[in-house]
């Protein structure tokens, strides 16, 4: 209708390595036995995502929104610890990027947006817009020789964001 939309995506997605994390490279410390270095047999992962949406727009300037997301990732990229010898330094511990092992992810997520034009002027500008995402994952990688099976490693469970703005004429 002209208030209500709803939303619905598939996709099959690629996410390469950045470069750097694949560039055949080592640097060792000079203090301590570590280094970091890239990993040329970096594979891109793949990911497949599902997502669905309902909008509701109850006035011009104003929008609700509620959103669920499914995601499978295969080979996602993470960091390992790996021992190498080192020329004239012995045993190192290199930090590289691996392909990391699969993951599923699944959330829902709540927005408001609105623009507060019924103010009296010039406070008619002001708008605020608000989201909150809440997210579940598995993931199963491994840690040299160690399976792990945990949540999404750097993945936050709930995430928020409120903003407010002024929009009106130049400003």
């Amino acid at each position: 209708s002209d208030t209500l939309v709803a939303r619905f995506a598939a996709s099959r997605v690629i996410n390469r390595p950045n470069v750097t994390d694949s560039a055949p490279r080592i640097s060792v410390s000079r203090d301590s036995p570590n280094a970091s270095g890239g990993n040329p047999a970096l594979k891109p992962f793949l990911a497949d995502q599902l997502d669905a949406s309902l909008e509701w727009y109850p006035a011009p300037t104003t929008a609700l929104t509620g959103a669920v997301f499914w995601k499978k990732m295969d080979d996602y990229i993470t960091q390992q610890n790996t021992t190498i010898q080192v020329p004239g330094r012995g045993d190192i511990l290199l930090s590289t990027s691996v392909n990391g092992g699969d993951a599923k992810l699944t959330g829902v997520e709540l927005a408001y947006n609105q623009s507060l034009a019924f103010l009296p002027g010039p406070f008619d500008g002001l708008g605020v817009q608000a989201s909150l995402t809440l997210v579940d994952s598995k993931a199963s990688y491994f840690a040299g020789n160690r399976q792990i099976k945990d949540d999404l490693i750097g993945l936050s469970k709930t995430s928020y964001n409120l903003v407010g703005y002024y929009e009106k004429g130049p400003l």
